[in-house]
């Protein structure tokens, strides 16, 4: 009896939300371990970026479906176009952002091991972060990972 009162008196204090589709996941302990090796912009830039990781591949993408380009990124972030592009190349450097190319334009992904949406991830993306050390399980890369 004393379980299901306080059961009752909790449901008080919260609001179930059902627009669940507006949020991203953050993989706390591995941001927390990640964020320790990134400087200043690279924090910023990527706190910028994370509401436009694609639900279906972790593309950097509007909503629409439309790639974010690179002029984008610079008018998102804040960070001018010399700089961002020093980011965006030691973020590749670390495995924190994938740079590909498709038939049209250059694209840019985030590492699902710190950001993604939805609740499964596109397999390609191991083979683009294969070499990422995971930071939360002792530096093992990504391509290692016995699951």
């Amino acid at each position: 009896m004393e379980a299901y009162k306080r059961i009752k008196e909790e449901g008080k204090k919260y609001q179930e939300w059902n627009i669940m589709e507006h949020f991203y996941k953050g993989n706390i302990d591995e941001i927390r371990k990640t964020m320790q090796n990134l400087n200043v912009y690279e924090k910023a830039f990527l706190y910028s970026i994370v509401p436009y990781i694609s639900y279906e591949d972790c593309c950097l993408k509007y909503d629409n479906g439309n790639e974010l380009k690179f002029e984008t990124l610079v008018d998102i972030s804040g960070i001018s176009k010399g700089k961002l592009s020093t980011v965006i190349n030691s973020l590749v450097e670390k495995d924190i952002v994938y740079k590909g190319k498709n038939s049209n334009t250059i694209q840019y992904f985030v590492n699902p091991w710190l950001f993604c949406k939805g609740n499964r991830i596109n397999k390609v993306l191991k083979t683009m972060f294969k070499n990422y050390e995971i930071q939360t399980k002792e530096g093992i890369k990504w391509k290692d990972l016995k699951e």
